[in-house]
């Protein structure tokens, strides 16, 4: 049996790099702007900017212990540690401070979540799956 290589549907890495960026920096200038009005959940959503900064540019922390965490982040660690920081962020919107701003960039981080879910699910080789297919159809 020799196997066939697909490309996986969820984009890639860059892309997720990218989504990744774009999520930063809506965080980092959301935070800052609604600091005043709610502190904890601000505070909150720089440090899930600063977990996303260690997933997405880990070429960026390539000192001390933020180098072998950034080693360790596979996909799937990575679809676990952004799904769970989402919905952090979703439970201090509903109980710390209701600021749409904010929640935004945590469903944005959920969505990040997901396409780092189903990069992992496609395969671990690179993003590619391989079917089995017949030597007869060779």
């Amino acid at each position: 049996m020799e196997v066939e290589r697909k490309v996986a549907p969820a984009g890639g890495s860059k892309v997720d790099s990218l989504i990744g960026i774009g999520i930063i920096i809506y965080l980092v200038a959301m935070s800052m702007q609604t600091m005043l009005f709610s502190f904890r959940y601000s505070v909150y959503s720089l440090c899930a900017a600063g977990v996303l900064a260690v997933g997405e540019l880990p070429f960026l922390f390539s000192c001390g212990p933020l180098a072998l965490v950034a080693t360790l982040l596979t996909p799937m660690v990575k679809a676990l540690t952004y799904g769970i920081v989402s919905l952090g962020g979703i439970g201090c919107f509903m109980y710390v401070s209701w600021s749409p701003l904010l929640l935004t960039g945590h469903l944005m981080i959920g969505f990040l979540s997901w396409r780092c879910f189903t990069a992992a699910k496609v395969g671990f080789a690179g993003g590619y799956q391989y079917d089995k297919v017949d030597m007869d159809e060779i």
